[in-house]
């Protein structure tokens, strides 16, 4: 089958096109030429060169694609230009659902995020509890209007299917589009000494390759319109540090760190990053959502009988021998 994925250099993006490659698709990755191929040079997969604010470029490598992955995203903590998440989250998604309805694509799964969903207060987040008016970032603010877009083309004939992974960890790069990741690796070489607030705030915690396999089952049995968290496992900061201190046997002290001194921190980044152009380690507006809880009911996806998400710990296991392995810790 051919099918087109945009954002396949980065983390979610590559285990996705290497999965399908070596499942014998003929998958078409659409990626600027500045972009890191490590690992997509393999067969079955061919390499465009774009990005999605190109329109022709998407039009070159979708052509005759009958299924389209649609990953690429603007996700960092922050960016000299202020218009970028917009133009990247929404304009390009947009440009990659017109051309798919140009080119007759059968079906477009979306990645958006679970930090589209408000905190969970009196129960756990799904799919149907109430967006907030207000959303903390301008990442979320943009994948929201992205799903209310991408939505809209059912009615050019489009099947369009949400996806919204929690915090994906696991093998790939150890940045902030893999933080978790950084933090285990951190923790385990004695470089991440803290944990923000009381760390009673849980989030949920899926390993990288059951979201890949989540978005293959996503575009195979979902119904168009339909939405799904993909998750697995809810865990607070001291069961997550806690967990990676029992399966790497090493015990290191971590300290509570308020979170109105890593407010005041941000905002000293963010004055930095205004001033000089310095990419900062956090920002006020990511600083907002420490204090939550964005724990998720992830039943909605568990429905697909082959959706078997590994265990936190299993996870966290598996990435520590990928670290030992690549020499990281």
């Amino acid at each position: 089958m051919k099918i087109f994925i945009t954002g396949a250099s980065g983390f979610i993006g590559k285990h996705l096109a290497t999965y399908l490659a070596e499942k014998g698709n003929d998958v078409r990755v659409l990626l600027r030429a500045s972009a890191n191929q490590t690992g997509l040079n393999i067969p079955n997969c061919t390499i465009f060169y774009g990005d999605v604010l190109d329109v022709e470029s998407i039009r070159n490598a979708m052509e005759d694609c009958e299924l389209v992955y649609h990953l690429a995203a603007f996700a960092k903590v922050w960016d000299k230009d202020p218009a970028k998440p917009y133009n990247i989250n929404y304009i390009g998604t947009k440009n990659v659902l017109d051309i798919a309805v140009e080119t007759k694509a059968r079906k477009v799964l979306v990645t958006s995020t679970a930090g589209v969903f408000p905190p969970a207060v009196e129960a756990l987040v799904n799919e149907t509890t109430p967006r907030m008016l207000h959303l903390h970032t301008e990442y979320e603010r943009t994948k929201h209007l992205s799903e209310q877009l991408a939505l809209s083309y059912q009615s050019k004939g489009l099947e369009v299917v949400l996806a919204n992974p929690c915090k994906v960890f696991g093998p790939g790069p150890i940045d902030d589009s893999n933080s978790s990741t950084l933090m285990i690796r951190n923790y385990i070489n004695g470089k991440w000494k803290i944990i923000p607030g009381n760390g009673n705030a849980p989030a949920n915690y899926v390993y990288v390759e059951d979201v890949v396999k989540a978005m293959e089952i996503l575009m195979n049995e979902a119904k168009s319109g339909e939405q799904y968290i993909i998750g697995a496992n809810n865990a607070t900061f001291n069961e997550f540090f806690g967990s990676i201190s029992k399966l790497s046997g090493v015990n290191k002290k971590l300290f509570n760190l308020p979170v109105w001194i890593i407010k005041l921190v941000a905002e000293i980044e963010l004055a930095k990053a205004k001033l000089f152009g310095i990419k900062p380690l956090i920002t006020p507006e990511w600083v907002r959502k420490i204090p939550y809880s964005w724990a998720k009911d992830t039943q909605k996806i568990r429905t697909f009988a082959n959706y078997q998400p590994k265990t936190l710990e299993e996870g966290i296991q598996l990435t520590i021998d990928w670290l030992k392995a690549e020499k990281e810790i």
